[in-house]
Order: structure tokens, then C-alpha cells, then sequence
């Protein structure tokens, strides 16, 4: 019996890193991708069914938790997970409340998302700590979820994506502190923080370089350091690594965003 997933971001790249990663996980699997809601409803249409859905907040027709809440309505039996580059506990617990099964943040690797995989495929709930770790299982063991031992801590971005009208109140003494989520912790200068930016929105050097008024061999020196900052060596792995290490700016990463 295969395990049917659809997967709904609208970078490519990123979709791409999960599915292989779905695909690797489990030998039945299905992924069906999709990178707007509209068409996520689209192939919910074509589909006989869904085990679950794996939905990014932050989609071209729509965000916040009102994504949740509309895939919960449109497909009320088929279970959905978060997708998200913030782990803010307003937002995992809104997201609870909308009727998610689970929270995946895109700042966990591929092994870590792997693992919650797993638990949200056995039919349990998946949700983190704002501090993006898995509380230890308390009671049924369906209402959480422990990462392997070893795992790094992950960095908190700030929140990206989620109107104020979609948050519930911050628990009191919630321990989420703000850390920077531009690039800066990566040692970044400014410049390239800005160039990280663009990169991400899918700008060439070129138009980089009409963008920030800079001469194209100071764009591709700039690139060559944000791609030494993320360790990685092409810019097609940039999208996923800069997600991976908590890189979250406040704006549109869209095109023309």
C-alpha cells in the first residue's frame, strides 16, 4: 500500500530536497508536488487520496495559518503538516489550533526532517519547542516525538509569513530569544547580506548588479562569499542551505517582492 504525499512550496528547489528525501524514506512513497494552493487543490481533485499534506506558510495564494485552515477545509480527512522557515511558538501553536498535524521546519536538515517524517506517517503528532527541538514523549506516544540523540541545536528566525490576526498569545515565560536570521550569523557583511537577498529571489548577477548599482565582478566576489558562508559550491544548493541555517528575511523572497 503506497504512502501518498503532497507537497505544496513554491520554490523548486526546495521541493526537489523533500521529495527525494520522502522518496528515500519510505519505498511505497507518492509525492505529488505542487507550488500554490490552488493548484495543491488541484491535484486533490485528481488524487484518490492523501496520507498527508506538507503545506509551506508562505505560498504566492496564500498565508499563515489561513493556509492550514484552508486545506483542513477543503480536505478535512487528510492530515496536513506545516512547512516554515520560523519556529516561533505563536505561530507552531496557531498552527496546532488550525487543525495541523504536525510543524517541519525548513531550518532542520534533511535527516531531521526525515525523522518527523516518520512519526507523522505512524499517525502521531509532530510538533516542536520554539527552540525547534522535539519534547521528550510524556503519556501517549502519538503526542510526541524524540529526535535521535546528537542532533544540533537550530538557530530561531524570526517570524516571516503570519499576520498578526493569525497568532495566538506567546505562553507566559516562553524562553524563544531573538537571534538574527539575515545572515549575519554567518558573518556576513551587510553588502552580502543584501546580495544573500536577491540571490534567494532568483536574480542573475546581472540584474544584481543593475539592482544594488555595483560593478558585476563585485556581485560575483560577494556571491563567491555567500556561498563559502553556506558551504555549499553552486547557486542552485543556496535556496535550501540558506533555509537549513536559518536564514529567514522579513520580505517577500518572490520575485518583484
Amino acid at each position: 500500500m503506497s504512502f501518498t504525499v503532497l507537497l505544496v512550496d513554491d520554490h523548486p528547489i526546495v521541493r526537489h530536497a523533500y521529495r527525494q528525501q520522502i522518496e528515500g524514506c519510505f519505498e511505497d512513497a507518492r509525492v505529488i508536488c505542487s507550488g500554490s494552493l490552488a493548484d495543491a487543490f488541484r491535484h486533490l481533485d485528481e488524487l484518490d487520496e492523501a496520507d498527508l499534506a506538507i503545506v509551506d506558510l508562505n505560498l504566492p495564494d496564500a498565508s499563515g495559518t489561513a493556509t492550514i485552515g484552508a486545506f483542513r477545509s477543503r480536505a478535512p480527512i487528510v492530515r496536513v503538516a506545516a512547512l516554515s522557515g520560523a519556529i516561533e511558538a505563536d505561530i507552531i501553536h496557531a498552527c496546532r489550533a488550525a487543525g495541523a498535524s504536525g510543524f517541519i521546519p525548513k531550518t532542520y536538515t534533511l535527516e531531521q526532517f526525515a525523522t518527523v517524517l516518520r512519526q507523522l506517517e505512524s499517525g502521531a503528532m509532530a510538533f516542536p519547542d520554539c527552540s525547534g527541538r522535539y519534547p521528550e514523549p510524556v503519556g501517549d506516544p502519538h503526542d510526541a516525538i524524540r529526535l535521535p540523540a546528537g542532533l544540533p541545536a537550530l538557530p530561531v528566525p524570526g517570524p516571516r509569513g503570519l499576520s498578526a490576526s493569525h497568532r495566538l498569545p506567546r505562553p507566559p515565560g516562553d524562553p524563544c530569544p531573538p537571534t538574527y536570521s539575515d545572515g549575519r550569523h554567518l558573518g556576513l557583511t551587510e553588502r552580502q547580506r543584501a546580495v544573500l537577498r536577491l540571490m534567494l529571489q532568483g536574480l542573475s548577477n546581472k540584474a544584481i548588479c543593475r539592482r544594488l548599482d555595483l560593478a558585476e565582478g563585485t556581485v560575483k566576489v560577494h556571491v563567491s562569499a555567500v556561498l563559502r558562508a553556506l558551504g555549499v559550491a553552486t547557486r542552485a544548493q543556496v535556496v535550501v542551505a540558506a533555509l537549513r541555517v536559518g536564514i529567514c528575511f522579513d520580505e517577500d523572497l518572490r520575485p518583484g517582492g
